[in-house]
């Protein structure tokens, strides 16, 4: 059962490899998704995948990497909170989904969201 599943493993690999466009000197595959408890301030994580020892690691997302994505799922969805209704501020739109992350991060999550509204506000004063 082993073989197999390293077989399966490899196939798998090689898929991602061209699905990704990764290339032969590259040893990780390096995939960014949402994970929640074991991500970062939001919850986002890297799954890197090795492809010769073929084993895998979580690495936790920076908040600037996580603030890229979060920003990106802001202006796919116009700005709106669950796509619907009139468009938020950022921040609105973030207290919306801050829940995302790890329950230790709420309060940093709390500081940014704030910071952000901060910034806001003084765009618009």
């Amino acid at each position: 059962m082993g073989a197999l599943n390293s077989v399966s493993l490899r196939k798998r690999l090689r898929r991602m490899e061209k699905t990704f466009a990764i290339g032969d000197g590259d040893e990780w595959i390096d995939i960014v998704m949402w994970e929640g408890s074991k991500g970062g301030v939001f919850g986002y994580v890297h799954i890197r995948i090795s492809k010769f020892l073929g084993g895998h690691e979580l690495v936790a997302c920076t908040e600037a990497e996580e603030l890229e994505l979060m920003r990106e799922h802001y202006e796919e969805s116009d700005g709106k909170l669950y796509g619907r209704g009139d468009s938020v501020p950022f921040s609105v739109f973030l207290e919306n989904f801050y829940y995302l992350g790890p329950p230790e991060f709420a309060d940093r999550r709390r500081e940014i969201i704030e910071q952000l509204r901060s910034e806001e506000n003084a765009e618009r004063g």
